[in-house]
């Protein structure tokens, strides 16, 4: 069971307004387990709206890490920045955020791989989308079904 979040006040609880953060967002971070320690990698993604899908070499330490233990968690912030005070501990930041945890799986091949590539793309810019089928041959999809988000938000500015 999730923890209760501290200032509940800054919750975020409608699922569509959590959805529009994520799609703010322009990197999540993605967390792993690796031998008992914490690995994180900004990456670039892609939002189904059940899922996270992210884009990678189709070896490498990730990869690596994930195939043993595909639970992980994410997080990316949004709408960000530094509001001062005239005392230091009266310093604070706006922003956005979701964190989550799911279970990644890879999609190495076929239409499916595709279809990710293409909510990927879809993220940053307007199709249609075509791809290379050298470079579709060197990647790897990371698919993260997500299990549980939280969203929190602190905006003052006006």
């Amino acid at each position: 069971m999730p923890r209760l979040m501290r200032q509940a006040n800054r919750e975020v609880t409608d699922r569509g307004e959590v959805d529009a953060i994520i799609l703010k967002a322009s990197i999540c971070r993605l967390g792993m387990v690796e031998d008992g320690r914490p690995y994180i990698v900004p990456m670039n993604f892609g939002y189904d709206g059940a899922c996270l899908y992210f884009h990678c070499a189709r070896e490498g330490r990730k990869i690596d890490v994930l195939r043993r233990s595909p639970a992980v968690c994410f997080e990316l912030e949004v709408d960000h920045g530094l509001l001062t005070g005239e005392l230091a501990c009266q310093c604070t930041n706006d922003f956005e955020s979701v964190m989550g945890e799911g279970i990644a799986e890879m999609i190495e091949e076929g239409p499916s791989k595709r279809a990710a590539l293409d909510i990927i793309m879809a993220h940053y810019s307007k199709g249609p989308f075509h791809y290379d089928e050298k470079s579709l041959g060197l990647t790897t999809i990371i698919r993260v079904r997500i299990c549980e988000l939280r969203a929190k938000r602190h905006l003052k500015r006006a």
